[in-house]
Formats: C-alpha cells, sequence, structure tokens
C-alpha cells in the first residue's frame, strides 16, 4: 500500500471482517485505493487523508468528478471478470483525519 492512511484502513476493515481483494488498482483511468469483499459485496474503497480540518474533513474532499471517476475505474475492474456484473457492489470513504500518531478515522458504507 502506497499510503500508510490505507494501510490503517484495510487493517481497520479487516478486523471488520472485510476481505482484501485488491489494492492500488489502476487504469489509464484513475486508481481505486482498496476492493475489498463485504460476505458477498464487493466493496470499492477510496481513503482520504487530512492532516488538518482547517480547511475541512478528509471525507469532504470527495467531489463529483473523483465520485465518476471511481465509479469508472470500478467498472474496468468488474470487466476483467465475466462474474463481475453479477455482484453487488457498494462504494464507500475511509477517512483519516490527523497524523499517524493522533488520528481519528470514520469508515462511510455506500457514500456514493
Amino acid at each position: 500500500m502506497r499510503h500508510w492512511a490505507e494501510k490503517v484502513a484495510c487493517e481497520a476493515l479487516q478486523l471488520k471482517g472485510l476481505q482484501l481483494i485488491d489494492h492500488n488498482f489502476s487504469t489509464t483511468l484513475g486508481e481505486i485505493d482498496l476492493i475489498m469483499r463485504d460476505g458477498s459485496t464487493l466493496v470499492f474503497i477510496e481513503v482520504r487523508q487530512r492532516r488538518s480540518a482547517a480547511y475541512g474533513l478528509a471525507e469532504e474532499t470527495i467531489g463529483h468528478k473523483k465520485q465518476e471517476k471511481i465509479r469508472r475505474v470500478a467498472n474496468q475492474f468488474l470487466q476483467r471478470d465475466s462474474k463481475g456484473y453479477d455482484q453487488q457492489c457498494r462504494f464507500d470513504v475511509f477517512a483519516v483525519n490527523g497524523d499517524q500518531t493522533e488520528k481519528t478515522i470514520r469508515w462511510i458504507k455506500s457514500a456514493f
């Protein structure tokens, strides 16, 4: 994983029972930080981190353009596997506010 916040997110979500499928899945369209399975649901997770809330919280930084980009990359991931369109999917956000030593985390299911 490329960023410490992604590792924090992955570990926290695994403790909640999710299984890691892929991380930093990248195409020419963009990247998805974590792809996990929650029961029978495939979950595409955008991890956001902000050191300071002076300009807003990490979870507030995902606009419509970023959401659309994530959807397009998720579609490419699903096209790799013929079973892809038979799976229920969800888009989550995992926000980390603070730094490695002092942080708060928030998992937002079905964020968009």
